[in-house]
């Protein structure tokens, strides 16, 4: 029986990991328990955004080399 608990905390835990293959992302979306890989990353709140700031990012690279 503790054996089962501590699976399930695992797939709990799982369930709200980014990187996890057992990622639950509804369950991410409401439980106040997320841990974000990059807690700085600048938030893109739509596809515009997302590929202005990989172009940005493509052209800097570009530069760079």
């Amino acid at each position: 029986m503790v054996s089962n608990m501590a699976s399930d905390s695992e797939d709990e835990l799982g369930a709200l990991d980014l990187l996890s293959s057992k990622f639950d992302p509804f369950k991410a979306l409401y439980s106040k328990s997320v841990r974000l890989p990059i807690p700085k990353a600048p938030i893109l709140d739509n596809i515009h955004k997302y590929r202005s700031a990989l172009n940005r990012a493509k052209q800097s690279a570009k530069v760079c080399f």
